[in-house]
């Protein structure tokens, strides 16, 4: 974290780049920017909510759909 800090402190966030760059092309209107953030907020915690609800897979199944023929040692 401390050198995303030492980043952000250099360049700028780079969330905030984007959004001044948008709105300055016309692509992004001065305060739709708080509705989008706020909706992604939603979907994210939506999500997670979701997500923490579901049962866990078995142990055995980790590694289907990782490798086409599950080696020997796994």
């Amino acid at each position: 974290m401390k050198k995303w800090d030492d980043l952000l402190a250099k360049v700028g966030d780079p969330i905030l780049r984007l959004e001044k760059y948008m709105i300055k092309k016309g692509l992004l209107k001065e305060g739709d920017s708080e509705k989008y953030r706020s909706q992604a907020r939603d979907s994210a915690r939506n999500a997670l909510k979701s997500a923490t609800v579901e049962p866990k897979p078995s142990i055995d199944s980790m590694f289907e759909g990782v490798y086409d023929k599950i080696p020997d040692h796994l």
